[in-house]
């Protein structure tokens, strides 16, 4: 239903469930039939994905563990993995990266190490995963897509380092690789979502895929490297007009929806469409009222925070006196409860 706040809440029940079923160790279920076995070893690997994903998603440490499940020794050597293969995969670097301490890293540079076993991984897959032009149906052609988007998503999470503005390049090694990969990942996501949802309605019903795409965008609104660029405000505006109008059809589709509803989506998720169209809609007013004077010029595309349909706490945050990626903290991580008020949580 794109509830993410839901998602992680009902995760913590089904892992622990799972784990006094036995479904976590293959240990466990060693006199079990055949059949079953491998049912259980499905189940438990989608949970890991759910745990993976969201744990990027939200910046969480995870719950969940793959010891239990070792992998086929072949699998490492093998260059046919399917799409639930390749993303088991992704998702076991996911969580090797959300782990504290890098869990699963040497001492090298864990943002480098951790694009190496992407790629390795992306590298394995069959050949229509790889590149479309090798897709021969519409399943391989979601597949594809689907991959995509989550491969640029690892991407975006494992250079995050690079993307804070507020540090001299000079202090991370490799700084130019990473924010060019960052760059990269965040414009594949945007277009993979964009070539996705005029195939199916999946990416826009998907939280992850929501989260994807809104945060993508939104770090291509306020990063420094591609504020002014031009092909990436066109893909933040198509990114908008694709969710208006689905919110529209949807609204005329169910009479019994409140107007502009976006029923699909999560608080914080509306937070960011929000966030985004305001700066957008800025722009477009700057651009319409300077016509003589279209490049070049450095402005600002976020209204005051307090102004607008946000909420108060964001009232302090300036995206350009702090890193893009806390400023896109600031909208998609917000606390559950209000710790100030006297009658709150505490």
């Amino acid at each position: 239903m794109g509830q993410s706040d839901a998602a992680w809440a009902l995760l913590g029940t089904t892992v622990r469930l799972a784990q006094t079923m036995g479904l976590h160790t293959e240990r466990s279920t060693i006199h079990w039939p055949a059949y079953v076995q491998g049912k259980v070893k499905t189940l438990w690997r989608a949970i890991v994905w759910q745990d993976s994903l969201l744990c990027m998603c939200y910046d969480r440490p995870p719950i969940v563990s793959v010891s239990g499940w070792p992998l086929d020794a072949e699998i490492h050597e093998r260059l046919d993995l399917s799409y639930a293969e390749t993303m088991h995969l992704i998702c076991r670097l996911g969580l090797d990266i959300m782990r504290p301490g890098n869990f699963g890293f040497t001492e090298g540079d864990p943002a480098i190490e951790g694009l190496q076993k992407l790629d390795s991984i992306c590298k394995q897959g069959q050949p229509y995963l790889q590149s479309r032009e090798y897709c021969m149906s519409l399943q391989h052609n979601l597949e594809h897509l689907a991959l995509r988007m989550h491969t640029s998503f690892c991407v975006s999470v494992l250079c995050r380092p690079a993307m804070k503005q507020s540090q001299p390049p000079q202090l991370f090694p490799h700084d130019d690789l990473l924010r060019a990969r960052a760059k990269g990942s965040l414009i594949d996501a945007s277009k993979a979502f964009l070539d996705f949802q005029a195939l199916s309605v999946v990416p826009l019903r998907s939280w992850s895929m929501v989260h994807t795409v809104l945060s993508s965008t939104l770090l291509l609104c306020i990063w420094e490297e591609t504020r002014h660029d031009p092909e990436c405000r066109s893909l933040q505006q198509r990114v908008i007009d694709v969710f208006s109008s689905s919110d529209s059809r949807t609204t005329e589709d169910r009479a019994s929806l409140p107007e502009n509803d976006t029923q699909w989506l999560s608080a914080r998720h509306i937070r960011a469409l929000v966030t985004l169209r305001t700066a957008l809609d800025r722009e477009g007013d700057r651009m319409a009222n300077e016509p003589q004077n279209l490049t070049g010029v450095n402005y600002d595309p976020f209204p005051p925070l307090g102004a607008g349909n946000l909420d108060s706490y964001m009232d302090v945050v300036n995206p350009f006196d702090t890193s893009p990626v806390s400023y896109l903290d600031s909208i998609m991580n917000v606390p559950l409860f209000d710790f100030t008020q006297e009658n709150g949580f505490l």
